[in-house]
């Protein structure tokens, strides 16, 4: 006799689901379309990394402020400092420190942030080999600075499994992290109407 197979999504399984959308739209904003090899150029890129940074940092600005209390084994690595690199490189102003957009209530939804944050790590590292492929001239400390990033992914998971224990913190953090995508997608927007094309 058969068992049924369970239909319960996993945590990671959730995460994905419930912020397709917002990921797919990110991905889709015509000015990040040069980190997919279309019209790459020294500006386009800039343009890219500078929309980035405008989501990016003010991301880590909030994780920054919110510490996890005794995260394990698992820390983030943050690299705004090699974005403004990759960015100054180009001759472009990477600006000042964002202010934290985010105002976060509890370790859930600085989980939902980190969320979006370490999943940033896995698509850069296909940027890089892209960009060494199409333009190994052009600054990428920002996406070169994944080469760990399996290992920070599955250590992620360790830390949320272990801490989202119950289904209102798991919403909450998941809630979290499509705000993340929403403000993301809404500076680097806003930026691209103000950057000459």
């Amino acid at each position: 006799m058969k068992l049924p197979m369970s239909t319960e999504l996993s945590l990671p399984q959730r995460f994905r689901r419930d912020t397709a959308a917002a990921h797919r739209q990110l991905d889709r904003l015509a000015i990040l379309a040069p980190l997919r090899g279309i019209k790459l150029c020294p500006a386009s890129y800039l343009r890219s990394l500078q929309a980035l940074a405008a989501g990016h940092g003010a991301l880590e600005a909030a994780v920054a402020q919110y510490p996890l209390d005794n995260p394990g084994c698992y820390r983030y690595r943050p690299r705004s400092q090699q974005l403004a690199a990759d960015i100054l490189a180009l001759g472009g102003d990477s600006g000042a420190p964002p202010q934290s957009v985010f105002k976060l209530a509890n370790e859930a939804e600085c989980i939902g942030l980190l969320y979006v944050l370490e999943g940033s790590k896995l698509g850069s590292r296909y940027i890089h080999q892209l960009l060494t492929k199409q333009a190994p001239s052009l600054p990428r400390q920002f996406f070169a600075q994944c080469r760990d990033e399996q290992q920070d992914w599955q250590q992620f998971w360790a830390l949320a499994s272990s801490r989202l224990v119950h289904e209102g913190e798991r919403q909450q953090a998941i809630d979290s992290a499509k705000r993340a995508f929403k403000r993301y997608i809404e500076q680097a927007s806003a930026l691209s109407l103000r950057l000459p094309a």
